[in-house]
């Protein structure tokens, strides 16, 4: 199955891959090829990947997005995408810092929302990094 993952800034990945899982807004989703067709809405969270049945999981953040499957393709346009090789520790943890302070200081439900779904963004990535650095 061809994966394509794209945000403003470009293509992050356009390969193909054996299984892509993802958050929805109707949950966490396994795609694999010959999936039925859908489009849905991605949630902030962890998409991991596969590229064959035997290899080691890929896991990538995204902040939210639209997902398109076909029966043998993928297509995630993310508002944000991190894979753990952009990923600097402190810039992380500024980003929480910034995110607790707008949750905090929110004025409106609207704002409010959008703080919390930074704070979460960023402690994914957080997650990300933690990881790398256990392998």
């Amino acid at each position: 199955m061809k994966l394509q993952l794209v945000s403003q800034n470009g293509v992050s990945i356009n390969s193909d891959v054996y299984e892509v899982t993802l958050p929805t807004s109707a949950g966490r989703i396994a795609v694999y090829d010959l999936h039925t067709p859908i489009i849905t809405e991605a949630t902030t969270g962890m998409v991991t990947l596969r590229t064959t049945p035997t290899s080691d999981a890929e896991d990538i953040t995204i902040l939210g997005g639209i997902v398109e499957v076909t029966a043998h393709s993928l297509i995630i346009l993310a508002d944000d995408i991190s894979v753990e090789t952009s990923l600097e520790e402190t810039q992380i943890q500024k980003a929480i810092e910034d995110a607790q302070k707008m949750v905090a200081s929110a004025v409106d439900r609207t704002s409010l929302d959008e703080a919390k779904r930074q704070l979460q963004y960023s402690s994914l990535k957080l997650q990300l990094v933690s990881k790398k650095r256990r392998k």
